[in-house]
């Protein structure tokens, strides 16, 4: 006598519009599997792979979803930073108050940076893209007048400050809300080496000016360059400070045009 059929059996199927592979509602022993919108007779091997594939696939999406997620969590972590870094200074701002900010964990804090500077850097490299189309002209030699680089590098920084409240508050922090002493101490390196990169190619664009005859006569390139960084450090004080003061931020943009103008070389003043 043939052995009857087993089954075993799974609550309905969902209504139309919800089947998925796993919507199986009469499962037999014998693999004649039954379901919801399809024929008994399914071949396991090609279901197998179907099923296969949408493990794959389900797995890359959520690795996409857990990647998009962690840089979220990044980014709101260094925005938090900023903010408590801004309000309270850095020395004052522990990694517990930046978690409360964020809305995560020590645990998440640490998951991301190693430590507090670490976190620091994160937070300046963050806007440091802003600068980059800034730089372009500055570094690429592309036009004739060396010196026309320099203004223009120097107006499109303070139009960053002026427009760009991420950036303005990153050099607040950096120039007034930090100690630089402590585990701080090496952090202050790594701050003042674009400064030191910046002077490298004041130099050169000053020896090219020098060069193209577009620089003043007997004024020496290096000595232009230092001068220049001094210039722009002042600059940065300044305009942040005269951000709440429109009244000043002409005057500002003025003294740039004043300081390029006493390196330009002046045929009318040579022929005297």
């Amino acid at each position: 006598m043939q052995a009857a059929r087993q089954e075993t059996r799974c609550p309905a199927a969902p209504p139309d519009g919800n089947k998925t592979l796993n919507s199986f509602y009469r499962i037999p022993t014998t693999y004649g599997i039954i379901t919801h919108g399809l024929q008994p007779s399914i071949d396991m091997s090609r279901l197998e792979v179907n099923t296969t594939l949408i493990l794959i696939e389900n797995s890359e999406v959520e690795v996409r979803k857990t990647k998009a997620e962690t840089e979220q969590t990044r980014a709101e972590i260094i925005g938090a930073a900023r903010r408590a870094f801004h309000e309270f200074g850095v020395s004052r701002t522990s990694l517990e108050k930046v978690a409360q900010m964020a809305g995560v964990t020590r645990g998440a804090i640490y998951w991301h940076f190693d430590n507090k500077a670490m976190l620091f850097y994160a937070m300046r490299d963050q806007v440091l893209a802003y600068l980059t189309p800034i730089d372009a002209d500055l570094i690429s030699g592309d036009m004739s007048d060396p010196l026309d680089a320099i203004e223009k590098f120097l107006f499109g920084l303070t139009d960053a400050l002026e427009n760009n409240p991420l950036l303005r508050q990153t050099f607040e922090i950096m120039l007034w809300r930090c100690e630089y002493v402590n585990e701080f101490a090496t952090v202050l390196h790594e701050v003042i080496r674009p400064r030191l990169d910046f002077l490298s190619v004041l130099k050169s664009l000053y020896e090219r000016a020098a060069h193209r005859g577009f620089l003043r006569p007997m004024l020496d390139p290096e000595a232009m360059a230092y001068d220049t960084l001094s210039f722009t450090t002042g600059l940065l004080h300044h305009w942040l400070i005269a951000l709440g003061d429109c009244q000043r931020c002409p005057q500002i943009r003025k003294s740039i045009r004043d300081h390029i103008a006493l390196r330009r070389r002046d045929p009318l003043l040579e022929a005297r």
